[in-house]
C-alpha cells in the first residue's frame, strides 16, 4: 500500500491504485434505536460501497451518477484531507453518530460549517443509495 503525506506527516491519503482510483471519503454512521452501523467508501472514480459494519453485509454498491459525483466534489472542492466527528451531546441516547475521513488533495482547511455540510450531504447520499439498492 502506498501512502502520500504532507510535509509535516499530519495528513495522508492512499495513493491511487493501478486502475487510477483511490478512496476519496470514508463515512460512518452508528447508533440510533436499532443500533445501526454503516460504513460508506467512495473512490475518486465514483465507485462506492456501503457496508453494514455489524455483520459485514453489503447494503449498496456501484458507481455514483455523474451528477452525484460532481455535487460531492464541488461541495468539497479544494478541501485538504481531514477527519470529522462531532462532540456527542450529553444525554443524546438513541441518536446517530456520524464521522468521516476526507482524503482529498486540496489545500484548504475546511471550517466547521463546511465540515458539517459535507457530513450532511454524505448522510443523505448514503440514505439514497441504500434505499435504491434494495439490498437492505
Amino acid at each position: 500500500v502506498e501512502v502520500h503525506t504532507d510535509q509535516k506527516m499530519m495528513l495522508f491519503r492512499l495513493a491511487p491504485h493501478s486502475k487510477g482510483s483511490s478512496p476519496l471519503v470514508i463515512w460512518k454512521r452508528t447508533g440510533g434505536f436499532a443500533g445501526i452501523c454503516w460504513e460508506m467508501t467512495i473512490s475518486t472514480n465514483g465507485s462506492y460501497i456501503i457496508l453494514d459494519c455489524n455483520n459485514q453485509g453489503t447494503l449498496a454498491k456501484g458507481s455514483l451518477s455523474v451528477k452525484d459525483l460532481k455535487q460531492l466534489t464541488s461541495l468539497a472542492s479544494g478541501m485538504a484531507g481531514h477527519e470529522w466527528a462531532p462532540t456527542p451531546i450529553p444525554g443524546s441516547a438513541d441518536m446517530f453518530a456520524d464521522s468521516y475521513t476526507w482524503l482529498g488533495e486540496g489545500d484548504l482547511t475546511p471550517d466547521a460549517k463546511a465540515q458539517e455540510a459535507l457530513n450532511s450531504h454524505l448522510g443523505e447520499l448514503a440514505d439514497q443509495l441504500v434505499s435504491k439498492s434494495g439490498l437492505r
